[in-house]
């Protein structure tokens, strides 16, 4: 595709992926940002567009940026944490005595769950709320909660 062409089809598409952002941040300044950024990825790899769909590419960088962007607040959030763990890990929020069950127990149970049940499970374990994984996902809000309702509910029989 010619520079031109694809100068125009960015243009002619930034309105909407400018939406689009707003949907994933809930404010103007950081969906410009946003916006902004993904353009920026976007003229960065203008050779790997294969010319079809601008709108779904431009959408596709920017939610990828976004969610990135969520995993790296996450993680620096854990960076900041200045206390000490106890020597069995994070295990200590687990329940303790008759029915506890230990951390290898509970990876094999979510390993166990159907993938579209585990697949927003994981993701709302790492702290992500139902709308960002329902957008991720590119399935509907409603969906997600029932995936995560019934994530729990099988995970509670494992268990």
């Amino acid at each position: 595709m010619k520079r031109d062409d694809f100068d125009k089809q960015l243009t002619r598409n930034y309105r909407a992926l400018l939406k689009k952002c707003y949907h994933l941040t809930g404010n103007r300044e950081d969906a410009a940002d946003l916006a902004g950024e993904a353009v920026v990825k976007a003229l960065e790899a203008r050779d790997t567009f294969n010319g079809d769909n601008m709108r779904g590419w431009l959408t596709t960088i920017a939610r990828n940026l976004y969610i990135n962007a969520a995993k790296m607040r996450k993680l620096v959030v854990v960076d900041a944490f200045d206390g000490e763990l106890p020597e069995d890990g994070l295990n200590v929020l687990a329940p303790r005595g008759e029915g506890a069950c230990t951390g290898d127990a509970y990876e094999r149970a979510v390993d166990a769950l159907p993938a579209i049940y585990r697949e927003v499970f994981s993701l709302s374990e790492d702290g992500w709320r139902m709308r960002d994984i329902a957008v991720h996902l590119e399935i509907p809000l409603g969906t997600v909660k029932s995936r995560l309702h019934n994530a729990r509910k099988k995970l509670r029989e494992l268990l």
